[in-house]
């Protein structure tokens, strides 16, 4: 085997770079198509791929905490099925999008990723935690 060498910073790619092919590929379903999606699926399944302490902050409900890490080694009991509906979240959809193609990958055939929770609650949308449910105003759309 031949050993390439140390990588120099110039060879990386910028966190911007990282975050974009994360996101290639995968759209991004808004909050009312969450909300209607849910409405429609009773046995939908909507995993929060954020850390354990994010998630005790607050999340949507319903949500499950299934850390990006470990979603591939537990999705099994939240979804047996291929064709299962899932909506997989997180903070801004990054992460959300890494794990929809990893999902995928596995052979899930109905895998959607969510725009994330700081859309959620920009848009006045309620999160819960073990305070119970918190609700703030939705964010202006000004500039101000």
């Amino acid at each position: 085997a031949t050993f390439a060498g140390p990588a120099y910073a110039a060879d990386l790619m910028t966190a911007d770079e990282i975050r974009e092919r994360m996101r290639a590929g995968v759209d991004h379903i808004s909050n009312d198509e969450l909300m209607s999606r849910i409405a429609a699926n009773e046995d939908i399944v909507l995993i929060d791929v954020r850390t354990e302490e994010e998630y005790e902050a607050g999340h949507i409900s319903g949500a499950q905490s299934t850390p990006r890490g470990v979603v591939e080694f537990r999705i099994g009991a939240l979804a047996p099925d291929a064709d299962q509906e899932i909506i997989v979240t997180c903070s801004h959809g990054t992460r959300a999008a890494a794990v929809t193609k990893i999902l995928r990958g596995i052979g899930y055939t109905n895998v959607h990723a969510h725009e994330g929770l700081t859309a959620w609650v920009d848009a006045g949308n309620p999160i819960e935690n073990r305070l119970g449910t918190l609700q703030a105003a939705p964010a202006s759309g000004s500039d101000d």
